[in-house]
């Protein structure tokens, strides 16, 4: 058996990234690796530069995630000017200024495609493997206190409540997922569906696909040395399977 934290992600926009394409900033429907790794990350007061700490982090991650929620998709039309010399200067999440330099050609207009999901409710259940790091204790105190300001995604989307919910213990994702089901409806943290069959959700890649599933192939890994996405891996998505898999 592992023990699995149990995270409710619900904010009034929220934004899992995706495969950018052109001025688009799309979102996927589930939170990726690289997402949590930073959330994490981020809870335990790690820097960007601390590339590797959280390479290893992002390697012992695993995670799955079920819709109580599915939310709609909004997309915000962004047009900002960066060679203006007032925005040379902006504050951080962290009550400082943080600045930048610009560069010689930085006359043109930006114009960005930012993609969202409002009224989302995501339910995440995530372990640690061995390895060097923290441990699960370390990171289940780092998100009840964390070390800065979380944001789901884009420094725009607050949470609006607490992101950890407790923890559970089972034999796999799909398991942990309806413990996870269980106990945040024991704690009453929303009006969702009384049972987690069938409800949307996405796990890893086991070996088995239950009916009306589908593999796919999610890149949401991030080389955190040199700031891009390029590590894949297998995942099942569709509806969540009754307890003890499939058919």
């Amino acid at each position: 058996m592992t023990d699995w934290l149990v995270l409710v992600l619900d904010a009034p926009l929220m934004s899992f990234g995706g495969a950018m394409i052109d001025q688009h900033g799309v979102t996927r429907g589930d939170p990726g690796r690289s997402l949590l790794t930073g959330l994490i990350g981020n809870a335990l007061g790690y820097e960007h530069r601390d590339a590797g700490r959280l390479e290893a982090l992002q390697h012992r991650l695993d995670h799955a995630s079920l819709h109580l929620r599915d939310g709609e998709a909004l997309v915000d039309f962004h047009t900002v000017d960066l060679g203006q010399p007032f925005m040379r200067s902006g504050w951080t999440t962290r009550g400082a200024p943080q600045g930048r330099e610009g560069g010689s050609a930085g006359s043109s207009t930006h114009i960005r495609n930012r993609h969202y999901l409002a009224g989302a409710l995501r339910l995440v259940v995530l372990t640690l493997g061995a390895g060097e790091g923290p441990d699960l204790d370390a990171v289940e105190t780092a998100l009840r206190e964390p070390a800065r300001p979380l944001f789901l995604g884009r420094k725009t989307c607050l949470p609006a409540r607490p992101l950890l919910a407790g923890r559970v213990t089972a034999a796999d994702a799909v398991a942990a997922l309806h413990r996870a089901h269980a106990l945040a409806a024991a704690l009453g943290l929303a009006d969702f569906p009384a049972e987690a069959e069938g409800l949307a959700a996405e796990w890893p890649d086991d070996g088995l696909l239950p009916r009306n599933a589908r593999q796919e192939t999610v890149v949401d890994q991030r080389d955190w040395r040199n700031q891009f996405h390029g590590g894949e891996r297998r995942v099942v998505a569709g509806p969540l399977p009754k307890r003890g898999g499939p058919p």
